[in-house]
């Protein structure tokens, strides 16, 4: 088993030897979105890690819709994950709606990890056009999957319908 898969296998599960590993091989522990995967595992502890040894809190996975750690760390509804990442200096620029973690927290039904960030300050009022012309914004979105108490937060923090 090559370097990287023994890595990646041990996120989430033994922090212990992917520390090892890391500092054992800086080119692999440098070469791959360590951060984004351990946001996406919801990994509180291999994210303070990375953030401590100079991962960059907007690193991206790289993948053909780039995403960012804040993203995948509201896709796991993970309050702390969101807050080390903001602690950091995460950017909450919601130019995609792919990677707009506000979005994201309404998909996973969180009504905490939305407050915290919009609290943290990201715009609730950035609209998307979709492919057949729709738009779609937080509220919206929020409204179309039944999310009542999101909608209402969204509504009462000055969201309105888009259009």
């Amino acid at each position: 088993m090559q370097i990287h898969d023994q890595m990646y296998d041990s996120i989430g599960e033994d922090l212990a030897t992917f520390k090892n590993l890391y500092n054992s091989f800086p080119n692999v522990a440098k070469g791959f979105p360590w951060l984004y995967s351990a946001a996406r595992n919801g990994s509180i502890e291999l994210i303070e890690f990375l953030l401590q040894s100079g991962h960059s809190p907007d690193e991206q996975d790289g993948g053909r819709i780039a995403q960012s750690a804040i993203t995948a760390a509201a896709g796991e509804a993970s309050k702390r994950s969101l807050q080390l990442l903001l602690s950091a200096g995460a950017s909450l620029k919601v130019d995609s709606l792919d990677d707009n973690p506000l979005i994201r927290s309404i998909q996973k039904f969180s009504l905490e990890c939305v407050q915290l960030l919009v609290d943290a300050g990201i715009d609730i009022h950035k609209t998307y056009t979709l492919e057949d012309g729709r738009l779609r914004n937080a509220l919206e979105f929020a409204v179309s999957r039944g999310c009542t108490d999101i909608a209402d937060y969204l509504r009462s923090e000055g969201a309105v319908m888009p259009g």
